[in-house]
């Protein structure tokens, strides 16, 4: 029997677990099943709730918000290890990492492991997401606009109508509702923890999967709903930065350096002449954060040898001096508004 383990990440989800754990620990499901809460430093009693309301349910304290990436990492080496508290302490053959802030259809978990079982190359499944309440698609899996590396999740805001109903390889699946392989965790290694606090990991963890052959796989009966709450404030300067700076380490990363040299910068540059004085700040931080990244990220290139480092660095360079440029000519504008004609 397929042995699966469902991580829930929690921070301060008193309102959204109980919700939550009921629809997973309901699941209509063949496979054997258990679920591990991982607790981020909450201070609102989520792990009394956890721990008094669901007491079948395996708990993980860290001491501090190691973050998306860094508190579900804690729960996979627990689990790959089997050192994980009882039910979970036998090495699973499935992983599912699940937001706090969903509730899932009765057949999800079902439908997941279906896939696996029909397809051997399938290393990741992803689900389809509605907005709570409705039958607004938020998320059919995901594809990324190269050469500048943004991600364009599917559907999103569009009324389901049967349009996504595909079962499909695509470039990635979002880490709200994602399962593994865990022979797929222990060859290519876990979430990437640089990515910290949020944005990029699951698709990081999806191109690596890809290019060591594994399939990324949209299951589209496999469904549920997702509150997409966030710690950061969408287009905060700190969302800004955070963004633009994990955008910046996935295409170091991934991007083939011809990619890289001949239309990644070119296209940046172009976007810059579209940003706003409150897009600029960000930026060029993120900027910033990419440069001094650039040696670990090297690590995981396999084309950096020879002089690529040099060739990173000067492409870093030059679009951090080019946003400089573009944050002065907004602010010289800004200053000395051009006169209104009639």
């Amino acid at each position: 029997m397929t042995n699966v383990a469902v991580i829930i990440l929690a921070w301060n989800g008193h309102a959204f677990l109980p919700d939550c754990l009921t629809a997973v620990l309901a699941q209509d499901c063949p496979a054997r099943f258990d679920v591990l809460v991982v607790d981020n430093a909450s201070s609102d009693g989520s792990i009394d709730l956890v721990r008094t309301q669901f007491p079948q349910v395996a708990v993980m304290e860290n001491h501090h918000n190691l973050g998306f990436a860094g508190g579900n990492n804690v729960g996979l080496r627990a689990l790959l290890a089997g050192v994980a508290p009882s039910p979970c302490d036998v090495v699973p053959d499935i992983v599912v990492l699940l937001n706090q802030d969903t509730i899932v259809a009765p057949n999800w978990l079902a439908e997941l492991v279906a896939v696996f079982e029909r397809r051997p190359q399938a290393g990741i499944v992803g689900c389809k997401i509605f907005f709570p309440g409705t039958q607004t698609l938020q998320h059919a899996g995901g594809t990324i606009q190269w050469p500048v590396g943004t991600g364009l999740h599917r559907g999103t805001g569009e009324q389901d109508h049967g349009q996504y109903d595909t079962e499909v390889v695509l470039d990635y699946v979002t880490g709200a509702a994602l399962a593994l392989r865990s022979p797929v965790l222990q060859q290519i290694g876990l979430l990437d923890e640089g990515f910290s606090p949020a944005y990029y990991e699951d698709t990081d963890l999806c191109y690596r999967a890809r290019a060591a052959g594994f399939e990324v796989v949209y299951a589209p009966r496999a469904q549920l709903q997702h509150h997409e709450g966030t710690s950061l404030q969408a287009q905060s300067p700190a969302h800004q930065r955070a963004y633009h700076r994990n955008r910046l380490r996935f295409v170091l990363k991934h991007a083939p350096l011809p990619v890289l040299t001949e239309a990644f910068a070119p296209a940046e540059e172009e976007e810059m002449r579209r940003w706003g004085l409150t897009n600029s700040q960000p930026r060029k931080q993120a900027y910033l954060d990419a440069i001094l990244a650039l040696p670990e990220l090297l690590q995981q290139r396999l084309d950096a040898g020879g002089d690529v480092p040099y060739q990173l660095l000067a492409l870093l360079e030059t679009l951090y001096r080019q946003v400089v440029t573009e944050e002065q000519l907004r602010r010289a504008e800004a200053l000395n508004p051009a006169p209104q004609t009639s």
